[in-house]
């Protein structure tokens, strides 16, 4: 492989493809190929892999940060990086590039600025899409009000229409509120799945089914949001319409509200609403039922 970067001397760039092979012999080959590249007896190299499941320590991680029991079979290791925890698994795919800047800019702020730019530009070109590709640090906001958590169920649920993907609520594939309209979630089915994807085997938590929505007055013992469904389907179509300038879609004007969209009569709505779990695993128990004696 060839590069070329701010015309800067062509430079050769081993690939060297592992598969998925156990972290520690991985790390070891680094070191090697470090002294061979200092030494000049190689090209510079960069190492694909997938990694058997492990966590690796940086020198500011604490074990305490793991936030699950870490099974018998996940390896840990303290290893020379900065940072925190990382977990690496199969299905993720990790680079290691070991190259001599000396060829390139003696400069790790270019380096980096570099190596972020052609993975985005190669990702973008791979899923035909375009814009960021990298996101910020992970951040974490706690909902502290019903207003704020409404808010940000908004937000989620009508991403889809925002950015052009779908025309209206229950047309927006993988969101909460099309489940919430038309419910097709098998939560023992998605376990099930769960258990036979490897990398998914070591989510801290099992996947779990929407919270329920519990009305507008608080009780003792509640667990569900502090809302109406009627009422926050009401408040999705009523934002919907709202044209943002910096976003491409919105709902149409022109379409009628969406509980006569759905076509559902309104007994028949607020019974579903009310009565949303008895519904739900009516419907859909007989194929539950048979995908739950395939996974056993």
């Amino acid at each position: 492989m060839s590069t070329q970067p701010d015309n800067i001397a062509m430079n050769i760039i081993d690939i060297l493809d592992l598969g998925v092979s156990p972290f520690k012999e991985v790390w070891d080959l680094q070191k090697e190929l470090v002294k061979k590249r200092q030494n000049g007896q190689i090209n510079d190299t960069l190492i694909l892999v997938e990694h058997e499941p492990v966590y690796t320590l940086g020198k500011n991680a604490d074990e305490n940060h793991i936030l699950q029991h870490t099974p018998r079979n996940v390896k840990t290791y303290q290893i020379e990086r900065g940072g925190d925890v990382t977990f690496h698994g199969p299905g993720q795919l990790v680079g290691y590039p070991i190259l001599d800047l000396h060829n390139y800019k003696k400069s790790i702020s270019w380096y980096m600025r570099r190596l972020n730019e052609t993975v985005a530009r190669l990702a973008n070109d791979e899923d035909n899409c375009t814009g960021h590709f990298w996101e910020a640090r992970y951040k974490s906001q706690a909902l502290m009000t019903e207003e704020a958590l409404l808010s940000c169920m908004a937000y989620v649920d009508l991403n889809p229409i925002r950015a052009g993907m779908a025309k209206t609520p229950e047309e927006s594939d993988h969101t909460s509120i099309k489940e919430r309209i038309a419910p097709c979630f098998n939560a023992k089915q998605a376990m099930c799945e769960q258990e036979e994807f490897s990398p998914l085997r070591y989510l801290p938590r099992q996947v779990k089914s929407l919270a329920r929505f519990e009305g507008n007055e608080a009780s003792a013992g509640q667990n569900g949001i502090l809302f109406s469904l009627i009422d926050y389907l009401k408040l999705i179509d009523y934002t919907g319409r709202m044209v943002s300038g910096n976003k491409r879609g919105s709902i149409a004007l022109h379409l009628p509200p969406i509980l006569e969209r759905l076509g559902t009569g309104r007994k028949q709505w607020i019974e579903q609403c009310t009565q949303f779990e008895r519904i739900y695993q009516t419907r859909f128990g007989r194929r539950r039922k048979s995908r739950d004696q395939r996974c056993a």
